[in-house]
């Protein structure tokens, strides 16, 4: 904790002086030069770099071999330079008491390698815990006396949040005497899940003999979802200063937690949802359309609209919506594709929008609506701008046309000529298929399309009979195909043949039996329905659920039914 302080002193002076020509500079330490036999030792790595430069955390090694590492947090050397100040926090195994060596620690800053020099710390046992030994002084018999040591972890919003609306995460310790800590755990303040606005904030504050301090993120959500964080813990332990200055720290270990907290992102509601709804959200909604065009216009100009904003807290994410799906416009307007350019400046976010009359039926640009959700009443607010009235006039050459003086706007002989000198063209040089010479021959039709084709008709009829009779002559010589029997039917399918599978058998069975009742005239209602009955079961097994079945009883039935039918 005391080297933090002259760090943060660095920083400080840092700000005031300018920078060495290195572009960066990293120190690595173990934690108040100390570690305790038995536990992990704990140690940290600054970094002071030109924001730009990109630390690389998978370049991170120690005595060659690779150290896991964690981002603690990044501070701004100052409010307008590029040079910021990251601390990394790192675990090392523990270690029998004794004095040991930190080697260098190396990492790759903006595509260089750059080091840190050794550093030396001492390993104590549990039962004297001194930052430097005194041999006066045993720790071991200075009790911890009751003190205030709370951390707690607040969300300070609304219980519910919605995607894009903002609130803060907080984290309060609470001390009544000094504490140095050893371990922190904070995953409220480094999670993934929403977007961070700006840097952490850490405000102090006293109440009588009680200090305060508060961690302060401020978070945008993303996404819909139940995110939980926790529990969180730090630990540390109480020291007192004496009058030489050196800090005595007590023998208990401090360890205070708080709870899991969980924020609850909903998603928008669809009841009533319009159309129009892109994700805005505040608790007004203020808007102004203005038309930058002239408002007389012909078809195919383009109209300029400027439509101002105001009211939603997610500004800066708001798009404009898609007015081409909005009543009046479809059909009626041609909507530029590119996006309309968004300027946003203080709280107001300008869009200008352009689009292309296509009717002469337009009288006036629709009503635009934009939308945005209230999370304070759970309901949307809608914005609807007034129609702007239009005149739309045709061009000349459509005048032309409604008039029927389309031929005004064709080039004459002189105008013609004219073009083709300016381009160097020789008149006579225009090929004939552009412009082909009439003769005599074009003025008499073709004999297809006289009296003459008539005479074709009555020959036309003569080869249809033709035709009709040889088809008849060929049908009544052709080999009649033999009628099959109902008895050769049956008897191919109760012959005992492996080669013949069950369902083709069935088949047989069938058509034998059709053959049979349509060949009797005369036939009782109980053979008929037993014939059917058969017929329905023989299909059942066809093309119903599989099942196992006696081939040799439905054989046996079907013979029986026969000989029944005669």
């Amino acid at each position: 904790m005391v080297r933090l302080l002259y760090i943060y002193l660095f920083i400080f002076i840092s700000g005031l002086y300018p920078l060495s020509a290195q572009s960066a500079y990293i120190d690595a330490y173990i934690i108040d030069n100390r570690g305790l036999v038995d536990r992990p030792i704990k140690g940290t790595v600054t970094i002071t770099h030109n924001k730009k430069d990109t630390i690389d955390l998978s370049t991170f090694q120690l005595e060659g071999k690779k150290l896991p590492i964690n981002l603690s947090e990044e501070v701004p050397m100052s409010s307008q330079g590029d040079t910021i100040f990251s601390i990394f926090n790192f675990e090392l195994p523990s270690k029998s008491a004794g004095n040991y060596i930190l080697p260098s620690v190396t990492v790759n800053i903006g595509g260089k390698q750059y080091k840190s020099l050794p550093s030396s710390y001492t390993i104590l046992d549990s039962n004297l815990i001194k930052l430097t030994p005194v041999p006066t002084v045993t720790i071991s018999k200075i009790e911890t006396p009751e003190m205030i040591f709370k951390l707690e972890a607040l969300v300070e919003g609304p219980p519910h949040l919605y995607p894009g609306q903002r609130s803060k995460l907080i984290y309060r310790i609470s001390y009544n005497k000094n504490v140095d800590l050893t371990y922190s755990d904070f995953p409220l303040i480094h999670n993934t899940d929403f977007i961070k606005i700006g840097d952490v904030q850490i405000k102090d504050h006293q109440n009588h003999d009680i200090t305060y301090q508060e961690i302060i993120q401020e978070i945008e959500a993303i996404k819909p979802g139940s995110f939980s964080y926790g529990p969180s813990v730090i630990e540390g332990y109480a020291y007192v200063v004496e009058g030489t200055g050196e800090k005595i720290y007590y023998k208990n270990l401090l360890h205070t937690e708080a709870p899991t907290i969980n924020v609850v992102v909903d998603a928008f509601p669809l009841e009533n949802q319009p159309a129009s709804f892109n994700g805005a959200i505040g608790t007004t909604l203020n808007a102004q359309l203005k038309m930058l065009s002239p408002p007389s216009i012909e078809i195919g100009d383009d109209i300029e609209l400027k439509l101002t904003v105001a009211g939603p807290i997610n500004l800066s994410d708001l798009e404009m919506p898609d007015i081409i799906c909005q009543p009046g416009f479809s059909g009626f307007f041609q909507i530029n594709d590119l996006p309309p350019i968004a300027q946003q400046k203080g709280s107001n976010k300008t869009f200008t929008i352009e689009l292309k009359p296509i009717s002469t039926f337009v009288e006036n640009v629709p009503s635009i609506e934009i939308s945005a959700f209230d999370p304070s009443k759970t309901n949307y607010i809608i914005w609807r701008s007034n129609p702007i009235p239009i005149n739309i006039t045709n061009s000349e050459y459509e005048k032309s046309i409604s008039m029927g003086n389309q031929n005004a706007f064709l080039p004459n002989s002189s105008q013609i000529a004219e073009i083709v000198k300016k381009d160097n063209m020789d008149e006579m040089s225009i090929p004939d298929f552009v412009n082909p010479v009439l003769n005599r021959e074009n003025l008499y039709s073709s004999w297809i399309f006289t009296y003459k084709i008539l005479f074709f008709i009555p020959l036309g009829a003569l080869l249809l009979l033709l035709q009709w009779n040889l088809q008849k002559q060929w049908a009544g010589k052709s080999p009649m195909k033999p009628q099959e029997n109902s008895s050769e039917l049956l008897s191919k399918a109760l012959k005992e043949d492996n080669a013949i599978p069950p369902f083709e058998r069935f088949k047989l069975i069938e058509k034998a039996i059709w053959l049979r009742l349509n060949q009797l005239e005369t036939r009782s209602p109980e053979t008929k329905e037993k014939a059917l009955k058969l017929i329905s079961d023989l299909d059942a097994l066809q093309y119903g659920p599989r099942k196992e079945f006696d081939l040799n009883q439905i054989l046996q039935r079907a013979k029986l039914l026969f000989d029944e039918i005669g």
